[in-house]
């Protein structure tokens, strides 16, 4: 006969061996940095109005500024506006630079806030004359999102191939199930009902279950 609990405990141990399988999304990286390129664009547009133009800098900045960036106060906003566009364009360039550097090693849902202090470790790095760097922080975060997930489809499928390829364990004929003396588990007791040698009228388990 097929010996049911041990061949389930070596399937189990085989599934449980399978890593789980991950899926990295471009899109996520991708739209972030078009965030920060629409971000730049909008700051240019709004230094570069025209004296036709009945809205302020700051007006067109609030009108037009891309909701993961609301999060801004209006003295960061007004300070982003103030940034000479040569500065602007190499401090956002070392912002996108790093926030590419999180994506491209993998951002998983228990690594955002250690993704979020290393941005910030690196931009203190590389921007740490910038009188903006809170801003810029801010601004990096805001940004950061979860870009690595569990393909648990992929997964559960190579487990599930991991489960069949484990052989099944055998009780041959004349090999000792039970011997004198030896503790009775539900182990035995399994074996010895598949073997036909229990008497089905009596609830065996109950049985063990209470000489423990």
């Amino acid at each position: 006969i097929v010996d049911r609990l041990s061949t389930e405990t070596l399937q189990k141990n085989a599934m449980d061996a399978v890593p789980t399988i991950w899926e990295v999304s471009t899109n996520v990286q991708n739209q972030a940095v078009a965030q920060l390129n629409l971000l730049s664009a909008i700051l240019i547009e709004a230094s570069n109005l025209p004296e036709t133009e009945k809205r302020t800098p700051y007006q067109y900045l609030e009108e037009n500024l891309p909701p993961v960036y609301q999060l801004l106060d209006q003295e960061q906003k007004e300070s982003l506006l103030l940034l000479p566009i040569e500065q602007l364009t190499v401090e956002l360039e070392i912002v996108s630079g790093v926030l590419i550097n999180i994506y491209e090693r993998g951002v998983k849902e228990a690594d955002l806030l250690q993704a979020k202090n290393q941005g910030m470790t690196m931009l203190s790095e590389q921007l740490a004359n910038s009188e903006r760097l809170g801003m810029w922080v801010n601004i990096l975060e805001a940004g950061l999102e979860v870009n690595v997930q569990p393909n648990l489809t992929a997964t559960e499928r190579e487990r599930e191939i991991a489960k069949g390829k484990v052989e099944s364990v055998v009780i041959l004929k004349g090999q000792s199930v039970l011997r004198t003396g030896q503790l009775v588990t539900e182990h035995h007791l399994t074996l010895l009902k598949d073997l036909g040698m229990l008497d089905s009228a009596l609830d065996w388990t109950t049985v063990v279950s209470s000489a423990g």
